[in-house]
């Protein structure tokens, strides 16, 4: 439960600096209504809840698990993109756009944390092998 809280913040804060900044230098507005960020984070916990399921099916080919995520991610924008009327203030390209790059991102953490805990463990393995030999 902890680790879908920390990702759906992680992804309302990636996703609306990203949607500031798409206002900002492609709209040229100076302003984002304060909806907008609870928009945006009612999408990042459905889609990281939905994502949180998604990875309880076991897919054998990773492509194939990145693909589905990236589909159920499209669909919950493009849902919610009608529901809140964002398609009459941002094209639909630009909100899949976000939504890729906010997913791109969180893979790459993901990985880097991931590599970063087996290069840990293997280390304490190494260590407790060492010691095993010397005694």
């Amino acid at each position: 439960m902890k680790n879908i809280v920390v990702k759906t913040l992680f992804c309302t804060g990636v996703a609306s600096m990203l949607n500031a900044a798409y206002l900002y230098f492609i709209k040229k507005s100076d302003f984002m209504y304060l909806s907008a960020f609870f928009q945006i984070f009612l999408a990042c916990a459905v889609i990281n809840a939905g994502v949180h399921l998604i990875q309880k099916i076991e897919i054998k080919h990773m492509f194939f698990e990145y693909l589905t995520d990236l589909g159920y991610i499209l669909l919950v924008l493009i849902a919610l993109g009608f529901i809140f009327n964002w398609f009459n203030y941002v094209p639909l390209w630009a909100v899949a756009i976000n939504g890729a790059i906010v997913y791109i991102l969180a893979v790459v953490m993901a990985m880097v944390r991931i590599r970063k805990d087996t290069e840990e463990l293997n280390e304490l393995i190494k260590r407790r092998k060492e010691r095993n030999a010397k005694s």
